[in-house]
């Protein structure tokens, strides 16, 4: 009550009356409808929302942490499966069916894991 006196005696001295009576009304309310001063009522709301801010931001870098890591493996299975194709490539050039057809879908792997890896490089090179 003290703290609501301060505007009611600065108005008074000051000759500004209204002025004093409609703040000291306009606290009175907010206090009593939302249990804070309306300077508390600010800093409760700039602290929620920087609250939200942080965990968004959280979430983000949590986000590209995973992209990242599925990125990586990816260009590993890349890597793995070309070298793989390499040692693979001499069987193309024999007559046996079998190994050629294996060889042509190691191949065909390679080249989608290839374009994935191109649709996903940009997240490798992000920074958190």
């Amino acid at each position: 009550m003290v703290a609501y006196m301060g505007p009611a005696i600065t108005g008074a001295t000051g000759g500004n009356i209204t002025h004093s009576v409609l703040s000291y009304s306009l606290s009175y309310s907010v206090k009593k409808t939302t249990g804070k001063t309306p300077i508390e009522q600010v800093i409760s709301l700039t602290k929620e929302k920087q609250e939200r801010t942080r965990n968004k931001k959280k979430q983000v870098i949590a986000r590209n942490k995973e992209e990242q890591a599925k990125a990586r493996k990816i260009g590993l299975l890349s890597n793995l499966l070309s070298q793989h194709l390499e040692t693979v490539a001499p069987v193309l050039s024999t007559k046996n069916k079998e190994e050629q057809a294996k060889a042509r879908k190691i191949g065909l792997l390679s080249n989608l894991l290839s374009q994935h890896l191109e649709t996903v490089a940009p997240v490798l090179s992000t920074k958190n």
